[in-house]
């Protein structure tokens, strides 16, 4: 084999991990896909070869990048609990809901979050009317 067509090979074989790896990586379904992937081709390589610590170095941003992906999912899970429980939901009902932000809300946590709806337009209600009456008693 002559140099400019391992060169080429070479070249190809990079383009076609590269590609592999972005297209995986886009759709968060084959986010488990990408890691078997990785560390499949990562056990047909030689250790202590270029190709090896690049494999290896892609299998460490993954598994950093879903660290944090799992970090930021449950602190948005505590953030909206917090503010269920801010809005006068109870802590038992808070605890209800889901971590997916896209699953809908128990019936439960819904009839606290609407008490708490009426409460406060009750209470705009009579400031209102605690206004008007001030204004009328002063003119």
């Amino acid at each position: 084999m002559d140099e400019n067509t391992e060169q080429a090979a070479v070249e190809g074989q990079r383009s076609q991990d590269a590609t592999e790896v972005s297209d995986s990586q886009s759709d968060p379904g084959q986010a488990g896909d990408v890691m078997l992937s990785l560390e499949e081709r990562l056990r047909g390589l030689q250790p202590e070869t270029l190709r090896h610590r690049q494999v290896m170095h892609m299998i460490q941003a993954e598994r950093t990048k879903r660290s944090r992906a799992e970090k930021l999912r449950r602190e948005q899970h505590e953030q909206r609990k917090i503010l269920l429980r801010n809005r006068g939901v109870s802590t038992q009902n808070a605890e209800l809901v889901s971590s997916d932000p896209e699953d809908p809300i128990r019936s439960p946590v819904e009839r606290d979050l609407e008490h708490h709806r009426q409460a406060q337009k009750a209470a705009q209600e009579q400031a209102r009317r605690e206004a008007a009456s001030k204004a009328f008693e002063g003119a």
